[in-house]
């Protein structure tokens, strides 16, 4: 347990949330795709080894992560289901990405030649999986330099294909590039086909907004990650999911207590900068967590939290461990009580979304900002 996991602060994870969520993808998707979990980034800030446990007793047919590190995590805790590695590997990681099973997404030539020369004295291959660069502009080889690496591949003695992958900008626009990437990796899959022939090759490219926007985009498996956390990544797609009648439920609750009450004097300062000073007698609580911990800067006289189920402002600027809220008008309020900064508590609730909007940023960023020191709890 890290220091900083005391029952002064803490993150509960909703198993019959994300069993929930997996189960709305399943209606998407049907029986027959595979459904990846992407996990990287400690699971969207919710523990990577806490998701994971969940996920591997749930319908999930592997798991998706950034890094290598991430891999051997899982691998080291008993998972056995293939896990996608997103993120270019180190050159010195390629024998033990092999003897662990892992499936190795490759972006060029040059990690062809790299897993040849490192595996150029054994037996073994490794499965990867390619990178095809649709109109993402990010990570990826451009289908015009797919041919020579399926052909360079066939050719090498240490590189197996399971999978030809992409990855879409804007499937939550479901706009023109949208449309355009569908149909640059309906190019690739005919081009590999021809190349490969029927070898088994697994085809995907569905994120979280393609799942739900276009069945066409599911292909052999799809990689929720996102709305397996209980969010769409827009509006327009939370829109869409309600016609679509496709229900999701946020899995994660962050608590605090109140470390300390106090009332201060109408002008008061209150925090770093001296530029916040109370505008009448204030009852302030002090909360034992601050942006270290994940609750952003740009919270500082915007934000709120949820106090004897009701919202509550935040008041000065959010410190590194401290953060200050107005309770004046909660009845009652004491040292030890429950704080809700995401979740419910009574009849009032805050989502990661509404954090994101007083942050003027995207859920993402609030959820994988939690800090990994606080204690995840599972909860039924």
């Amino acid at each position: 347990m890290s220091y900083l996991a005391t029952p002064l602060s803490w993150i509960e994870i909703s198993q019959s949330a994300i069993i929930h969520n997996i189960r709305e993808i399943r209606k998407l998707v049907g029986q027959e795709v595979q459904i990846f979990s992407c996990v990287k980034a400690n699971a969207y800030g919710h523990g990577l080894l806490q998701l994971t446990k969940i996920l591997a007793e749930a319908d999930i047919d592997g798991f998706a992560v950034t890094d290598f590190e991430e891999a051997l995590t899982l691998r080291d805790q008993g998972i056995q289901q293939p896990i996608q590695v997103m993120s270019p590997l180190s050159t010195a990681a390629v024998g033990e990405a092999a003897r662990h099973d892992l499936w190795v997404w490759i972006h060029d030539m040059a990690a062809v030649n790299r897993i040849e020369q490192e595996l150029a004295d054994q037996t073994q291959k490794l499965s990867v999986v390619v990178k095809v660069d649709t109109g993402m502009g990010r990570l990826g080889i451009a289908p015009a330099e797919l041919e020579p690496l399926l052909r360079a591949i066939q050719q090498s003695s240490h590189v197996q294909v399971v999978s030809v992958a992409s990855h879409f900008a804007t499937a939550d626009l479901g706009d023109a590039l949208f449309q355009q990437q569908k149909a640059n990796f309906a190019h690739a899959k005919q081009l590999t086909a021809a190349i490969s022939g029927d070898v088994g090759i697994a085809f995907q490219c569905a994120n979280s907004a393609a799942i739900l926007r276009d069945a066409a985009t599911h292909g052999d498996m799809v990689r929720p990650g996102l709305a397996m956390y209980g969010y769409w990544p827009a509006a327009a797609v939370t829109r869409l999911a309600q016609s679509k009648h496709i229900a999701l439920q946020p899995a994660l609750s962050w608590k605090t207590r109140l470390v300390q009450v106090k009332t201060l004097a109408a002008g008061a300062n209150v925090g770093y900068g001296g530029k916040t000073q109370t505008t009448k007698v204030t009852k302030l609580g002090i909360l034992p967590v601050g942006y270290a911990h994940g609750l952003g800067y740009r919270l500082s006289n915007r934000g709120e939290v949820l106090v004897g189920g009701q919202r509550v402002p935040i008041l000065g600027n959010d410190c590194m461990n401290v953060t200050m809220i107005d309770i004046t008008d909660v009845e009652g309020a004491q040292l030890g009580d429950e704080v809700v900064i995401i979740g419910k508590q009574g009849t009032a609730q805050q989502t990661a979304e509404d954090l994101a909007q007083a942050m003027s940023t995207i859920v993402y960023e609030v959820l994988v900002n939690l800090s990994p020191l606080l204690e995840r709890r599972i909860i039924q």
